[in-house]
């Protein structure tokens, strides 16, 4: 019987829930300066096709052949 909006965060382990507030964080790896300049590289381009996406008007389209038979 929720009040208002929340979050419901269930993870399980081994097939058994965990209490994910007490959990480990996973171990973290560091990019070396080339690593980096590449990741920036990746993490811009692919920034850029999702504005362009995301601006992008969204039009259905009907190939030419299914208008002739209405």
């Amino acid at each position: 019987l929720a009040t208002g909006p929340h979050v419901d965060i269930r993870i399980s382990k081994g097939g058994k829930y965990v209490d994910w507030e007490h959990m480990r964080a996973p171990r973290t790896i560091t990019l070396n300066a080339s690593q980096r300049v590449e990741f920036n590289q990746d993490r811009d381009r692919f920034a850029a096709v999702m504005d362009a996406a995301a601006a992008a008007p969204m039009i259905a389209s009907v190939p030419a052949q299914n208008l002739s038979k209405q």
